[in-house]
């Protein structure tokens, strides 16, 4: 909208003040301080965006399951992207909100969810964020203590990774360590996970070597293990923030083709069209139905179920033992509450929903898919399971009524139609060009509206805004003709007014460590539960 990237921002936000369907909730400009927010500098800089449909989705699906994280590399100031993203009934993302600012701390963030939820209430049931704080510390002053608190297991190994080559000067010493902590992780017994993490601070506590990074990781994790630990997420739902990762991925590399963004109304432009896009693609989704990756997954499992030759025992009508044919371990398969919804994460040969069972495996307990060992107990047991069913339930579980199938597609369609095609199709209306007649139309019909005694205030608005440099650049920077805007090939970029508050900071590249395999992983807990009872004995 100008030439001049700082004009460009300020007039379109300027454009969107005073609209209804406007996806502007909070702008703080760079180099003016605002008394509305006393908690940020003059040289800060803050955005928020949330349009319509994502107003409705953040209030739909906000309550269940949503994901919070940073991305940087959007324009050439360092503000930094932040994204608020909820999981669909299909377990797919969806952009919910944007934060742009220069600010990463939790007093920026703060003001930003109180802009948030001015429009918005939610209650989720799990919050995923990276391995920082300034997320949790901000959602907690406005939005209250979500119910449970999970960290990125990518962002907490990679933490891991950069403070082992950190603190561990010796190579051979690094890849033990690693593979301690990283059998921590995984561990899914509770009562076992705590035994190894006392045993595991004694060990690292009697070597020199070691003792830098025990300090460390007990200060900073130990105090925090229900957010990292895999025995204190099973069956949440989520793992990592692969969804925010995804989607930041293909806004930088698809929509922007991989290069790096210099001016901010280009980053916003784009934001914008990728929201645009996941609008429709969601109601494609909804009228025609689409192959999501939990529905792949599923599928694929279904096959190798059906390929399964285990050792399985029926403890009850409602419990399954199944061996695990790669290790010694004993997976527990339940079946659960029928699902009350018309569930889309259906597997139609076994006639049961994602919803229907757990098992202790980490595919279904942590990374929550379909596993394996329940398709197998599905295609085996599946005439005894559908006649346990009562048959008022049956339907819901099994072959969902029209009516009830209807009722929620239909609450979506509500919703989504209202919120996304009206607010783009309004959005896009706005980009026709006034001609004079109807700009007179207009001028005149307000000024009808008009009583006689408002008439000089409303003269000296006019006043206001035709001097306004947003509506009317300076003289030196009109436009200039194309044929007559022949710059040279060389010619240096013009200094612009936004500035980059970060401190540069140098990147050192972590060391690649090789995950512990199941067997190893075995190993290591058995040793460090055996060495616990030893030294109690």
């Amino acid at each position: 909208m100008d030439t001049n990237d700082v004009l460009s921002v300020g007039k379109w936000v300027h454009s969107l003040q005073g609209r209804e369907d406007s996806p502007v909730i909070l702008f703080k400009d760079q180099n003016i301080y605002d008394v509305l927010y006393p908690e940020l500098k003059s040289e800060d800089f803050l955005l928020v965006i949330m349009n319509r449909c994502q107003r409705e989705m953040l209030s739909f699906y906000g309550n269940d399951t949503i994901c919070l994280d940073f991305t940087h590399g959007m324009n050439a100031y360092g503000f930094d992207l932040a994204t608020i993203l909820v999981l669909d009934d299909k377990r797919e993302g969806f952009p919910a909100a944007f934060i742009l600012s220069n600010r990463q701390d939790s007093k920026a963030l703060s003001v930003a969810f109180a802009a948030i939820k001015e429009h918005v209430s939610i209650s989720p049931k799990v919050m995923m964020t990276d391995d920082t704080e300034s997320f949790l510390n901000a959602w907690r002053t406005v939005f209250g203590v979500p119910e449970k608190r999970l960290l990125c297991t990518w962002h907490v190994d990679r933490s891991w990774r950069r403070s082992i080559v950190k603190l561990i000067k010796k190579p051979e010493n690094q890849i033990p360590a690693y593979k301690v902590v990283r059998c921590l992780l995984t561990e899914t017994e509770e009562e076992a996970f705590y035994i190894m993490l006392q045993e595991a601070l004694k060990i690292f506590n009697e070597t020199d070597e070691f003792r830098a990074f025990k300090n460390y990781f007990e200060h900073v994790y130990c105090k925090r293990t229900e957010a990292w630990a895999y025995c204190h997420r099973k069956w949440l739902g989520i793992n990592t923030n692969m969804h925010i990762e995804s989607m930041h991925r293909t806004i930088k590399y698809v929509y922007l083709l991989g290069k790096k963004v210099k001016r901010l109304d280009r980053a916003l432009f784009y934001l914008m069209k990728f929201v645009r896009d996941r609008v429709f693609d969601r109601l494609i989704c909804l009228e025609k139905g689409k192959i999501s990756s939990k529905i792949a997954q599923l599928r694929k499992r279904h096959k190798v179920g059906q390929e399964l030759t285990s050792l399985c025992i029926r403890k009850n009508e409602e419990e399954w033992s199944v061996a695990s044919t790669k290790s010694n371990e004993i997976y527990i398969v339940k079946k659960n509450v029928a699902c009350s919804e018309g569930c889309t994460l259906m597997c139609k040969e076994c006639k049961q929903c994602l919803h229907n069972f757990t098992c202790t495996c980490i595919d279904n307990a942590i990374q929550w898919n379909m596993c394996k060992h329940i398709h197998y107990i599905c295609s085996r047991n599946l005439n005894e399971i559908n006649s346990a069913v009562p048959e008022d339930e049956g339907l819901s579980v099994h072959s969902p009524t029209v009516d009830e199938e209807e009722m929620v597609i239909c609450e979506d369609r509500k919703f989504l139609e209202k919120a996304t095609l009206v607010d783009n199709l309004r959005a896009t209306a706005t980009r026709k060009t006034t001609s004079k007649e109807e700009f007179q139309k207009k001028c005149t019909e307000l000024i009808n509206k008009t009583s006689p005694e408002q008439y000089d205030n409303v003269l000296s608005l006019l006043q206001n805004a035709l001097n306004s440099p947003h509506f009317f650049p300076p003289a030196n920077q009109e436009a200039v003709p194309k044929n007559l805007n022949k710059e040279p090939p060389n010619k240096k970029i013009k200094t612009q007014r936004y500035v980059s508050t970060k401190k540069k900071t140098s990147q050192k590249a972590s060391t690649t460590f090789r995950k512990p395999t199941q067997e190893e992983c075995q190993s290591i807990s058995s040793s460090l539960i055996l060495t616990a009872k030893t030294k109690q004995e």
